[in-house]
């Protein structure tokens, strides 16, 4: 819970000090994408843009190791409380024959 409350303030920090960016520089500037027209809006605009877009994309480039290493983190979870009862059934058994 505390880390999500500490992702969520980050957040908020962070897209309110982009809002003040933005807010800033009015300077408007046009992009030309190959296929369309050009696209006229102010500069903070379009950097938030490429952060956001950024953002995104780092995030899609490691969901899947992250996937990955929760899978694992799974399956040797569940080795680990299966060689415990192993251990626990070893030790009743050498203890009774005692």
């Amino acid at each position: 819970m505390l880390k999500f409350a500490l992702y969520t303030v980050i957040i908020l920090v962070v897209a309110f000090l982009g809002v003040i960016f933005a807010a800033r520089n009015e300077t408007e500037i046009a992009l030309d994408f190959f296929l369309t027209q050009p696209i006229s809006m102010r500069i903070g605009f379009w950097v938030l843009l490429s952060f956001i877009a950024g953002c995104l994309v780092a995030w899609l480039l490691v969901l899947p190791s992250y996937m990955a290493l929760k899978l694992i983190n799974k399956n040797q979870s569940r080795k680990i409380k299966k060689q415990q009862g192993e251990l626990l059934l070893l030790k009743g058994e050498s203890a009774k024959g005692n």
